[in-house]
């Protein structure tokens, strides 16, 4: 599931989802810890930096208190280090035969320096891209109009509607398929290119002509600021279904207005989704955790001196309902860890596929010039003592869907989907 800053979101085909041999990376990192340090960056080039001339100021910061007591630099770089990289930064600038910028330097300076670690997360944010980035990863949408979307063979579906958006108050439905956007067919269109399509500003009206049970008709929702749920929640017979797309934004909040609806409506037991769900923030991850597990520790991070921290422990209020988790290929770091506790609590059976096998912990350095830098900086382990990484969680029940499918895709009904109707037969037992 992807997010577009038009308020569309739209889910890819995935290829194979067999974690041995997934190679693409998740994007969204196991915990979003945030430090005001000075730090550097990764191998994408992007726009925005701290001018060169900061970069010379750090250096003679660093010479000042260094010049006579060198070793006060250990675990940092020598005088020597330092004097490079600025000399080589101003051999670029001055005699590069295109012109660079002091800001494009130190941009690829940075980005230089992530580029060359052992280190496949980690990146450096320009202050615009860490903006984006963090928009993204909230669910925050400026000029949306509320709906995931996804291609399939008869047209790009709406395959949701969120609670209190333009696009509901219009009367968009989920299974609408979308035939054009102020006009333009979108015969052909990918969901990204269909993004593009239905975003503008705030404020303003798209056309949307849709075709539903073979009528057709436009509705014209007005664009509007967006925030989208990280969690819905839908009554399956007597069970509450939770599909849990990641642990960013609003989760904790959306996740215990579904707990609290199993709970209102009787419900015998609780199926929580988490397929394709990549990941997120840590903290968010353990704060939801907490709401279904006794009291214990859900996991702890130890870095590369073996020191243990960022321990998260729950406490012994929880919902105590059956359940089962789903997971797949694409279920990865924190989903892997919420799982994880889950599992070694004896709180869920878990049904599906083997996960993704991400076990590592990421950290978010801000910058003087409002970028950061991203680092791989732990591993975390489940209350078993279990480091999933680069070998993921195989499910208590391995059921596969239809036709191999890696996800369940938009146009698969509940009936058809295998793991579903497993988990469904495990809680009516």
């Amino acid at each position: 599931m992807k997010l577009f800053g038009n308020g569309v979101m739209k889910k890819e085909e995935k290829e194979a989802a067999n974690t041995e041999t997934a190679k693409e990376k998740p994007q969204a990192e196991n915990t979003e810890t945030v430090c005001k340090e000075k730090a550097a960056p990764k191998k994408r080039t992007s726009e925005g930096i701290r001018p060169w001339v900061a970069l010379l100021t750090l250096v003679a910061g660093f010479f000042v208190g260094a010049f006579t007591q060198e070793k006060r630099l250990a675990g940092k770089l020598s005088i020597s280090q330092f004097e490079s990289i600025s000399q080589a930064a101003g051999i670029v600038k001055n005699n590069a035969v295109e012109d660079y910028d002091s800001e494009k330097i130190t941009q690829m300076l940075l980005s230089g320096l992530s580029a060359g670690l052992n280190d496949d997360y980690s990146r450096y944010y320009t202050a615009q891209e860490l903006k984006q980035y963090n928009d993204q990863k909230d669910g925050v949408i400026e000029g949306g109009i509320g709906v995931t979307v996804a291609v399939t063979q008869a047209g790009i579906k709406i395959t949701e509607v969120y609670e209190d958006s333009p696009a509901k108050s219009v009367g968009l439905k989920a299974g609408d398929i979308i035939l054009s956007v102020d006009g333009k067919s979108t015969q052909g269109l990918s969901a990204s290119e269909l993004a593009e399509l239905v975003s503008g500003q705030n404020g303003t009206k798209v056309a949307l002509r849709v075709l539903r049970n073979g009528q057709e008709a436009v509705f014209e929702p007005v664009r509007a600021h967006i925030t989208a749920p990280m969690v819905t929640h839908r009554k399956i017979d007597d069970i509450t279904y939770i599909k849990y797309k990641s642990f960013h934004g609003n989760a904790v909040e959306k996740f215990r207005e579904a707990l609290d609806f199993a709970q209102s409506q009787g419900s015998k037991g609780i199926i929580i989704d988490l397929r394709d769900n990549l990941g997120g923030d840590l903290d968010i991850m353990a704060k939801t955790a907490d709401m279904i597990l006794p009291e214990g520790e859900i996991f702890y991070a130890m870095d590369k001196n073996g020191k243990r921290y960022s321990e998260k422990n729950s406490d012994a209020d929880f919902v105590d309902l059956p359940i089962v988790i789903l997971v797949n290929g694409y279920s990865a770091s924190a989903s892997e860890a919420f799982t994880g506790a889950a599992r070694d609590f004896k709180r869920a059976v878990i049904v599906g596929t083997k996960t993704y096998g991400k076990g590592i912990m990421q950290t978010t350095y801000t910058l003087p010039n409002g970028g950061a830098f991203k680092l791989t900086t732990a591993k975390y382990y489940l209350p078993g003592g279990e480091c999933i990484h680069k070998t993921g969680i195989t499910p208590d029940c391995v059921v596969e869907l239809p036709d191999g499918k890696a996800s369940r895709d938009a146009d698969m009904t509940d009936e058809q989907d295998t793991q579903l109707q497993k988990a469904l037969e495990l809680l009516k037992k």
